[in-house]
């Protein structure tokens, strides 16, 4: 039925008629003498012929172009063959593509080009449609499609329609294929199939109808799921600002913990005995040692003045008062002597104390130091360096 009603629609326009939209162009000496092409010329002369070179005859882009320059839907380029025969090219210009061509005489023009024209326009017209069943028969429908709908822009028959509606419909574009089914109608309201149509519009529109039902369904799951990934984002984002927040309020803590520490131990450090110790031990140390030292220079002044009065020489003659004087300042010498002696080493021994002390700190919690740590389990040795 498809095939039937196409055909029948083109036979009935098989009528030659030269539309307003067609651009005559030529001639061009493709193989003539300039008399044979001056000879067409006059031929054409009633059809207003627009000039052309003939390698744009040879060129259905050009021709084209040239028609699209011109606001034309179809070209009839004129060409002077061998023999002085004039050769007719049609060009479809939406699709760059050529219908076909005829050589005739030029005495025939200008009446042949609207015949040529037409008659190429419906054989190609009829080529895609046969071309267009073979693609539907294998199952090609984009292909043939594609076809149809380069016939009906050729000779626009409702009929064409009916194809690409019955396209779009096995391609599950039934939106499309129900615009095409009521094109149809509108351009062939008493159609024989009419009622046929009809029915494949409902079906289309039923099969529309789940297909959109499936499309919201589908919508609904996809927002579902985007809101719970937004959500969920969200709830990851708010974690992460929370123990971001929770990290710092901790740092924070053991900042002002440290710093609470280093307070604390510098307090116990400076409140802590054994420093008080060192120090007074140090004075103290240091006492003895000037004390040693005073005696000691008392014992060097009576050693020199037993010395001047030469109370240790054997061969010298004293008086009583002399040795009297030797004897005092022997004893004071060595009074002196032991006191320095005693002074110095009390006073370094008590130095040496202060230095160990020093050395120790023992109220310096900082430094290097060991403890015993135990526990219920196990007795360990911890050491903090």
């Amino acid at each position: 039925m498809r095939a039937l009603l196409v055909l029948l629609s083109l036979c009935a326009l098989a009528v030659p008629a030269f539309a307003d939209g067609d651009l005559v162009l030529g001639p061009a000496a493709a193989g003539g003498t300039a008399a044979q092409v001056q000879a067409a010329g006059k031929a054409l002369a009633s059809l207003s012929p627009k000039p052309v070179e003939a390698a744009c005859v040879a060129n259905p882009s050009c021709l084209a172009q040239a028609g699209k320059a011109a606001n034309a839907k179809r070209v009839i380029a004129a060409s002077v063959v061998k023999g002085g025969a004039v050769k007719l090219t049609v060009v479809d210009v939406e699709a760059s593509l050529v219908l076909g061509d005829k050589t005739v005489k030029d005495k025939e023009l200008p009446g042949a080009v609207e015949k040529v024209a037409e008659e190429a326009t419906i054989a190609k017209a009829k080529a895609l449609f046969a071309e267009g069943n073979q693609h539907y028969s294998l199952g090609e429908f984009d292909q043939a499609m594609t076809s149809y709908s380069l016939a009906y822009r050729l000779k626009p028959l409702p009929a064409f329609l009916f194809n690409i509606a019955q396209c779009h419909r096995k391609l599950g574009h039934f939106r499309d294929a129900i615009a095409m089914y009521q094109n149809y109608l509108v351009g062939v309201p008493d159609a024989p199939n009419k009622d046929v149509v009809e029915s494949l519009i409902k079906e289309a529109k039923e099969r529309q109808a789940e297909e959109d039902a499936r499309a919201a369904t589908q919508a609904k799951l996809d927002a579902d799921l985007e809101a719970k990934r937004i959500e969920a984002d969200k709830k990851k984002a708010e974690d992460a600002r929370k123990a971001k927040e929770a990290e710092a309020r901790a740092a924070e803590e053991r900042r002002q913990a440290e710093a609470m520490r280093i307070k604390h131990d510098k307090e116990t450090y400076n409140r802590h005995p054994s420093r008080k110790w060192m120090i007074a031990t140090a004075l103290l140390g240091a006492a003895g040692m000037g004390a040693g030292g005073y005696f000691a220079v008392q014992e060097r002044d009576e050693q020199q003045k037993f010395d001047a009065q030469k109370c240790g020489d054997p061969g010298q003659i004293l008086s009583v008062a002399q040795l009297a004087t030797c004897r005092s300042e022997r004893d004071d010498g060595q009074r002196d002597a032991t006191l320095s002696t005693s002074f110095l080493i009390g006073g370094g021994a008590v130095l040496a104390v202060s230095a160990i002390i020093f050395a120790i700190d023992p109220g310096n919690l900082e430094r290097p130091h060991a403890q015993v740590a135990v526990t219920p389990s196990s007795v360990g040795l911890v050491v903090h360096w």
